[in-house]
């Protein structure tokens, strides 16, 4: 894989003007955490279908995921504990579409304000094009003929929200803006048990849905399923569970109002030990950053 990065730098000079830029969706990263990102390929290749797509990570790389993309196949590489990228192949994106390719990472150590590149290579069948020039300093990215797409690096959160009630707290819970018209919302969180024994979490409810139940989601056959909790999920004794996207979240069925970002509202949470714990939870951007003024990204 590491071959066919390399090897594709060769095509950058006959590139064609008419390319659209490799774009980096989502953002801001922060040292630490996990964030949700998406390459978005706007062009094919001089009128040819796009069928591969490959990030390389810059280093501080912590951790990464991909989703699954029907139709393509996912492959991340390198080593786990310090990945080194990800590759769609074998899909086909015509010229005139566009469309997303997301994953998610987690960084290190990093200086807030940092600016992190991830390379991109996009293939259509015998043409390669490497989105890869990174900018020296005091270098403005829009001067660059094919510029690697970047991503800041936020200061983190010096005190995150937290909730607890009993033995059990919750942290940080966020829920993503939805379009009008939208009948369901995932809220996210992290919750931890502090006591001896498991406690299941049954539940909850809010004025913004008529129903909350604890969904899971998994791949098959490179495919996501969703499926509601049966019973409760369990907290366990002295740990933790993350409700996050692409795994564990809470469901909001039957939303009476879209979700807004900058906005929040209440969420009761009941839990088998007959705790109640109730959270106001801020609505974050369609793609799960937290609400913050808006920044050009490549």
């Amino acid at each position: 894989m590491k071959r066919l990065c390399l090897a594709a730098v060769a095509a950058l000079a006959a590139a064609p003007s008419a390319f659209a830029h490799a774009i980096l969706d989502g953002g801001p990263l922060t040292a630490g955490a996990t964030a949700e990102l998406s390459i978005r390929i706007g062009h094919g290749c001089d009128g040819a279908a796009t069928d591969a797509v490959i990030v390389t990570f810059p280093d501080g790389v912590t951790a990464a995921q991909p989703m699954a993309k029907p139709g393509w196949t996912v492959e991340a590489f390198g080593d786990p504990a310090a990945p080194a990228g990800i590759a769609w192949t074998g899909g086909s994106l015509p010229d005139a579409l566009y469309d997303r390719f997301p994953f998610r990472v987690a960084v290190g150590a990093a200086a807030a304000g940092t600016e992190l590149a991830f390379p991109v290579i996009q293939r259509c069948g015998e043409t390669e094009i490497a989105w890869s020039e990174i900018a020296a300093p005091g270098v403005d990215p829009h001067t660059l003929q094919s510029p690697a797409p970047t991503v800041t690096v936020a200061a983190a959160s010096p005190d995150p929200a937290s909730f607890s009630a009993g033995a059990l707290t919750v942290t940080e819970p966020w829920a993503r803006a939805t379009p009008p018209g939208a009948g369901v919302g995932g809220v996210y969180a992290m919750i931890a048990n502090g006591s001896g024994a498991d406690i299941r979490l049954t539940g909850g409810s809010t004025p913004m849905a008529t129903e909350v139940e604890i969904h899971s989601m998994s791949v098959e056959n490179n495919v996501m399923r969703m499926a509601e909790v049966e019973g409760g999920l369990p907290i366990p004794a002295g740990g933790a569970v993350a409700f996050e996207p692409g795994g564990y979240h809470i469901m909001l069925q039957g939303l009476v109002a879209p979700l807004v970002e900058g906005a929040s509202f209440p969420l009761t949470l009941t839990f088998s030990d007959d705790t109640t714990l109730t959270l106001s939870v801020p609505v974050r951007s369609l793609t799960g950053q937290p609400a913050a003024p808006a920044e050009h990204q490549h």
